[in-house]
């Protein structure tokens, strides 16, 4: 019987009629019971609805009737043999193709038939051991036409190419082995090749092609190719493709010897099209960095509702979906993997992918309890698997010991180049999402075995010969009951149907104004796209500081906004009265006199000497301050943290580039203004300086720690305020009085969310650069700064282990010291540590049943000289400890260990200075180091 009865269009048998012939059909019940036990039908729809399930049992039914009907004399699969199935596969397989025919034969449900046929041809192939039904059951998607299979190219090569994949494969051998093996721009080089052999031009021989000019070029093939499937010109991403082809181009002209031996040579990529292809693309604004291109991190009002609903685990909305079950044991279960993944960013933001690999440490000697805090013996069947695998390296799970035996760290086995590192972050949080989700691993989906990189990486057929030989062997944390780790495409779907979920609920209880739409659908109904990307899921400000390198344990303290911080230069740590004596205003004068020193000097030096001790944010501020580029010394001018160029007059067009445009090698581009206006210097394009601003760099790290932690806990008040009206709408009736004000205090607290996000992005940039620019300094000073004609050297020197740090000190210290810096430097000044670190000298007062100094009987400037004075003693004679608890709770000077005669006259009104004996010495941060 024709197999074309089987295909449940009209006039074919139906899916009733086909599970009668296969219910009473030896061959059709021995079939079924393989199938099952092989969980066949499980992996084709077990994770789906139960609507979507009944297509495809009733396809898979329609096509297992099909072969039983097919043939003759058989009554199990054996019978059958590995002949007739194969021939069975064959008449749904193109081979031309490579694929299914299923939509010539199935119609619009091709795509249903489609994946029942991989998947079976797979099962059989496997259990016959025919290489050729396995084949099958991996078909290639849809190609686009004129495309290239990539296998092809490695194993069944077409003639008229095998002298390119020589030269190919001999130019990967001398760059970089990589993860992708550059092989979509491989396929691009093929296709247009085979276009012009097609069209009769002879490609054989590169040696011969690359002596001549083709048409079409490369480029114009590819934008024609691009334009009759009805895309866009040359996008940024294969502009990379196109780059990797130049260099095997001239790799090839060098392997030919074309130029040693004075034969023309036509670059694949000539270099007047290429230019002509960025500059076209900058100006339509697509040659920006990728980063700038990508999706837009979660709003804060979608944030926390996402988070509650991975949260509700197996009785919630995870619970239902389809890649959150799987049959084990006979029983269906629910499956934390994906749900845990997810939940893993809203503690740490590391990329998903990197999560995806984590190594769960079941064969670790050890493992850590979140509950005891205590790492004890692993008992696990896989205890000691690396200690026997490789002695060298026996740990590999993703909780770590450190340096320090509180702190239970996070082992990142990968990042993008497949270097590991440790996190030094005792988080509890994910010390419980990676513990409960090993256990059920163990218990539910137990493994005996590590992966390879080669099982775990997206892609990794596409790789360089050891382009994964640096990622790691591990046992999978994040594995999947029958499928393993789940790929991109599991992970997108799964992101995607969150999303939906976040948007239905949302509009489900948000009035009609507010309605938001931000997740497509195909036509099917199901999430396609959304605006928001899962890679976007932190705070912006928070993300930049760990993308510069900031530590996380001191990011994790701004984002709590617990913990005051000084951004120093020194390793070790300096006491309170260090601190204080660092602060002498009488240093932080001597430094602005010696900074304009240097600036008077730097307006005689030639370009190359002030280049020599100079450093800025963009690498042609000094080029472009110079006479002969347009610039003037005489407008040269001194500001706090460096030197403008242009004294103070180019803010408007300090920024970012809006328009690249660069003409005989002029740079005739438009920029836009520094963001956060003439405050904010350090991200100025134009902005100069160098070691005799060091100091000061320092103290405006110092201040941007106060007002990144000060803006982190609004943020954290104003989000835990959103909530608590969330929940109140939820119970007050629509339409009332009560609800409509408790809508207008949730957009207001909306607002007051975004503003202050946008604070903390620009605080964070601010400080990412300021860390930049004091790193370059360091690295200018210990390295030596080249003698000037005279043999001087540069007017300050430098310990030779500096580095950019944060130094954990009491609340009480950092507003002391940014009050004082502000004084020094009056454009940075900061009201709120000044009402800060008097409100706590008056506290101790009170607490000490003194007087506090705002209500004594002084003059305006008494009452300033006297909270300095007071803050100075108490830097001076009170310990960190006693300073940290001083900031949580008020203390008396008794509390502190001060005599309370002393503090008597401390705190009399008019205040006596000669009391402190202030010093009256020069010291520095230096000094005291």
């Amino acid at each position: 019987m024709s197999l074309m009865h089987f295909t449940g269009r009209e006039d074919t048998i139906t899916g009733p009629s086909a599970a009668l012939i296969v219910q009473n059909s030896k061959l059709g019940r021995d079939l079924e019971a393989k199938l099952s036990e092989w969980g066949v039908p499980e992996k084709i729809y077990g994770r789906m609805v139960p609507d979507n399930q009944q297509g495809y049992q009733r396809y898979l039914t329609l096509i297992i009737s099909g072969l039983c009907m097919a043939s003759t004399g058989a009554d199990s699969l054996d019978d059958l043999g590995s002949e007739t199935v194969r021939a069975f596969f064959g008449f749904y397989y193109d081979s031309a193709r490579q694929k299914f025919r299923t939509e010539e034969i199935w119609g619009k449900r091709g795509n249903i038939a489609g994946k029942c046929l991989r998947k079976l041809a797979t099962a059989f192939g496997t259990y016959f051991g025919d290489p050729q039904i396995i084949a099958m059951g991996r078909a290639s998607r849809s190609a686009v036409p004129g495309s290239v299979n990539s296998a092809d190219l490695i194993n069944n090569i077409p003639r008229h190419l095998t002298a390119w994949m020589e030269g190919w494969n001999d130019w990967r051998g001398t760059v970089r082995a990589t993860t992708t093996g550059a092989v979509a721009a491989l396929q691009k080089l093929a296709a247009y090749l085979n276009h012009l052999n097609e069209t009769g031009t002879d490609v054989s021989s590169p040696e011969f092609f690359l002596q001549r000019q083709h048409k079409p070029s490369l480029i114009e093939f590819l934008n024609e190719r691009r334009s009759s499937r009805g895309l866009d010109a040359i996008s940024l991403s294969v502009v990379a493709d196109l780059s990797k082809i130049r260099q095997f181009s001239n790799h090839m002209a060098e392997l030919l010897q074309l130029k040693v031996l004075g034969k023309p040579y036509y670059d694949l990529i000539p270099e007047r099209q290429r230019l002509k292809l960025v500059n076209d693309l900058r100006r339509s604004g697509k040659g920006q960095p990728l980063g700038s291109a990508a999706s837009k991190a979660l709003p804060m009002r979608y944030y926390r509702l996402l988070q509650e609903i991975l949260e509700e685990g197996a009785d919630g909305w995870p619970g239902k979906h389809p890649y959150c079950q799987a049959l084990i044991a006979g029983q269906r279960r629910y499956v934390p993997v994906l749900p845990t993944l997810f939940l893993l960013p809203y503690e740490i933001p590391e990329r998903i992918a990197q999560f995806v690999r984590l190594d769960s440490g079941e064969g670790d000697p050890e493992l850590f309890n979140p509950t005891t805090e205590k790492w004890e013996e692993n008992t696990g069947p896989l205890a000691g698997y690396w200690s026997t695998s490789d002695p060298a390296d026996p740990y590999r799970g993703c909780i770590r010991r450190t340096n320090d035996p509180r702190v239970a760290g996070l082992w990142i086995n990968t990042n993008k180049t497949g270097k590991p590192f440790l996190v030094p972050w005792h988080n509890r949080r994910i010390h419980k999402l990676v513990t409960d989700l090993r256990i059920w691993q163990q218990t539910w989906n137990p493994t005996n075995r590590a992966i390879t990189g080669k099982e775990y990486v997206d892609g990794a057929n596409k790789a360089d010969e050891g382009g994964l030989d640096s990622y790691p062997d591990i046992i999978p944390l994040m594995r999947i009951p029958d499928i393993g780790i789940p790929k991109a495409t599991m992970r997108n779907r799964f992101w995607l149907d969150a999303l939906f979920e976040v948007q239905n609920r949302w509009n489900e209880t948000c009035e009609p104004e507010d309605v938001d739409h931000f997740v497509g659908l195909d036509q099917y109904g199901r999430p396609k796209k959304s605006k928001y990307g899962a890679h976007g899921m932190r705070v912006a400000g928070i993300t930049l500081l760990i993308q510069a390198g900031v530590p996380l344990e001191v990011v994790s303290e701004f984002i709590a906004g617990h913990k005051s911080l000084l951004m120093t230069i020194y390793y070790h740590q300096l006491s309170p009265a260090q601190i204080t004596r660092s602060l002498d205003e009488g240093a932080m004068k001597l430094v602005a006199t010696m900074t304009s020193a240097a600036l008077t000097e730097f307006k005689t030096l030639s370009f190359e000497q002030v280049k020599r001790r100079t450093v800025s944010t963009h690498p042609d501020a000094l080029k472009n301050a110079m006479p002969e580029n347009g610039g003037d010394r005489i407008l040269w001018t001194n500001r706090a943290l460096g030197i403008c160029p242009w004294e103070g007059t180019r803010c408007h067009d300090g920024g970012v580039c809006i328009r690249r445009e660069v003409k005989n090698g002029r740079d005739n581009s438009t920029y836009g203004p520094v963001e956060g206006g003439p405050d904010s210097c350090v991200l100025c394009r134009h902005f100069l300086t160098g070691p005799e601003w060091e100091d000061p760099l320092v103290g405006y790290g110092s201040l941007l720690s106060r007002r990144l932690t000060i803006t982190s806990r609004e943020i954290n008040d104003a989000v835990d305020e959103s909530h608590e009206i969330r929940v109140r709408l939820l119970t007050t009736q629509k339409g009332s009085s009560d609800f409509e004000k408790l809508k207008w205090e949730l957009k207001e607290c909306t607002q007051l969310i975004n503003d202050f996000n946008a604070k903390q992005s620009l605080l964070a940039k601010c400080m990412i650069e300021t860390k930049n620019l004091l790193t370059q300094i360091s690295t200018m000073v210990r390295e030596g700064m080249a003698e000037d004609e005279d043999g001087r050297k540069s007017l300050i020197s430098q310990a030779d282990n500096t580095v950019v740090e944060w130094l954990h000190v009491s609340e009480f210290e950092q507003v002391a010291f940014v009050q004082k810096y502000g004084r020094v430097y009056r454009g940075y000044r900061d009201k709120e540590s000044l009402d800060t670190c008097r409100r706590m000298i008056d506290e101790v007062a009170i607490k000490s049943r003194f007087q506090p100094i705002s209500a004594g009987r002084r003059t305006a400037a008494e009452t300033v000289r006297a909270y300095e004075a007071a803050a100075q003693y108490l830097l001076e004679n009170v310990s960190r400890e006693d300073l940290h608890a001083m900031s949580h709770n008020a203390l008396s000077l008794d509390d502190l260990g001060l005599q309370s005669d002393e503090a008597k006259k401390f705190f009399m009104a008019p205040f006596d200075p000669q009391f402190l004996k202030l010093p009256t010495s020069i010291s520095s941060l230096r000094e005291i180091a």
